[in-house]
């Protein structure tokens, strides 16, 4: 009986594959490519590209040592499907939103942090082991997110490229108004 399922789900995988690589052939290319300006990505482990690792900079050393060449707080040795993804769209490796110090949010932002939940933990990370940053909190910071690019255009705020910049750096305006649809007035 175990080999007649499995033999009946490899065949269906296999079904499977096929009607996608045939959906995928019919697929009309002349659509052009589409033009993705920014990726916002929320969810787990499987997507977290640090952002656990910088709420509790405690946790053992962070992997991401084999594409990376150094510790990059990932949950995997190298890149995540993100990554790929984030590459294929001709766009750079996400930034966590939760790294504030160095990062670049002008191409969208990644607020997936590891043991995350859909539903909120009743209990504390430290007994149950499940991220604080559930669902519905990294919903809430992307609010803040863009409520604070909002912000920076209503002040008529300058951002600039260089080394004065303290703590505007990592806000390219010009991005940032083209992705959510506000006014740009920043020059660079």
């Amino acid at each position: 009986m175990g080999t007649l399922k499995v033999s009946y789900s490899s065949c269906t995988f296999s079904k499977f594959l096929v009607i996608c690589m045939v959906a995928f052939s019919l697929v009309d290319s002349s659509y052009g490519d589409c033009d993705f300006k920014a990726i916002f990505n929320f969810g787990d482990s499987n997507s977290d590209t640090g952002g656990f690792h910088a709420a509790f900079p405690a946790q053992p050393d962070p992997y991401g040592m084999t594409f990376f060449k150094k510790p990059v707080g990932r949950a995997s040795d190298g890149r995540l499907i993100l990554d790929f993804l984030a590459q294929g769209l001709g766009l750079p490796f996400l930034s966590p939103y939760l790294e504030s110090i160095g990062s670049d949010y002008s191409h969208g932002a990644n607020f997936a942090s590891s043991a995350s939940t859909v539903i909120p933990p009743i209990t504390s990370f430290f007994h149950s082991g499940l991220s604080p940053f559930s669902l519905s909190i990294q919903l809430s910071q992307m609010r803040q997110f863009k409520a604070r690019v909002d912000e920076f255009h209503k002040t008529g705020a300058l951002c600039t490229r260089g080394t004065h910049n303290y703590g505007v750096q990592s806000w390219s305006c010009g991005m940032l108004s083209r992705i959510f649809g506000a006014a740009s007035s920043c020059s660079f």
